[in-house]
């Protein structure tokens, strides 16, 4: 049953205080259970939005982050499926139900189906195939990533079970018989071609693609979210405005800092002003809509 379906969100001590942010939003439009697998840190912000804290250990070993997981999940999941994902990914808009619950009984009933992607990555190949209406791959890269996800719980553990960094994770092998379905309308033609007029993305979960973390954690991207939502969610959680950026504070991702705008408008002065073309237009695709691009 699809109303059983369960969301994980993994955390950690370095990270956990996005949490603040992402519970607001997974709160917002995410209608089943959600549980949050960190280690120290992160259950007084559980306890905050009412949401559930499991502590996988006092200790961290990048290492072993994939087994950490694991062991919880072997020992405590007891669907077919499940959702992952990190905790500074979450959704932008409302989550297409309707699609989710034919995707979860498309995993759950067709062994060939094991994850899909429920974000807004991985985008459409010419090397993908249809089968049963669904845009899939086998030999997409990062097939087994940790953008939200709706996995089979079976493949995940299998996959888990290795001693695994979350970097040799997503770039870990797969069975070639099995297939990750794509969810989104984004090609990855779209670097090579005219921007399409008027595009608007699609997902079974609006969501920023890359982390909302900027490294080394001292800045927080939230571009995919409007000015206003922005300021009206650091005023919640007490967030410092100076540290808000629209982009990663890296070369050529980085639009600009909450505070150098006051409106979408100016947002969209900013992404004009990008000098990567390749950055310019997958902001285009993933954000045109919000911001009016």
């Amino acid at each position: 049953m699809i109303e059983s379906l369960k969301l994980y969100i993994i955390t950690s001590d370095k990270t956990y205080e996005i949490l603040n942010i992402s519970l607001i939003y997974w709160k917002k439009y995410w209608k089943y259970d959600i549980i949050v697998l960190g280690f120290n840190y992160g259950r007084d912000i559980c306890e905050q939005h009412n949401i559930k804290f499991c502590s996988l250990g006092e200790n961290q070993t990048i290492s072993n982050f994939s087994n950490y997981i694991y062991n919880y999940v072997k020992e405590n999941e007891r669907n077919e499926t499940l959702v992952l994902t990190l905790d500074d990914m979450f959704p932008l808009k409302e989550i297409d139900y309707d699609r989710l619950c034919d995707i979860n009984d498309k995993i759950i009933y067709d062994s060939r189906f094991v994850k899909a992607s429920l974000s807004p990555s991985n985008y459409i190949s010419k090397t993908d195939i249809v089968i049963d209406n669904e845009i899939c791959s086998n030999s997409c890269s990062y097939f087994n990533n940790l953008q939200i996800s709706l996995w089979k719980t079976k493949y995940m553990l299998s996959i888990f079970s290795k001693n695994l960094s979350p970097w040799q994770l997503e770039l870990s092998s797969h069975p070639n018989d099995k297939y990750l379905i794509k969810t989104t309308n984004i090609s990855d033609t779209i670097f090579e071609s005219n921007l399409i007029e008027n595009f608007v993305c699609n997902s079974v979960i609006r969501s920023n693609t890359s982390s909302h973390l900027s490294y080394p954690y001292k800045w927080i991207s939230l571009l995919g979210l409007t000015v206003e939502e922005i300021n009206s969610v650091i005023k919640m959680c007490k967030i410092n405005k100076d540290i808000v950026t629209f982009g990663h504070k890296k070369k050529g991702w980085f639009m600009c800092c909450l505070n150098d705008i006051n409106c979408n408008a100016d947002i969209r002065k900013y992404w004009s002003n990008i000098s990567d073309i390749r950055v310019k237009k997958e902001y285009y695709y993933l954000y045109r809509d919000i911001y009016d691009l």
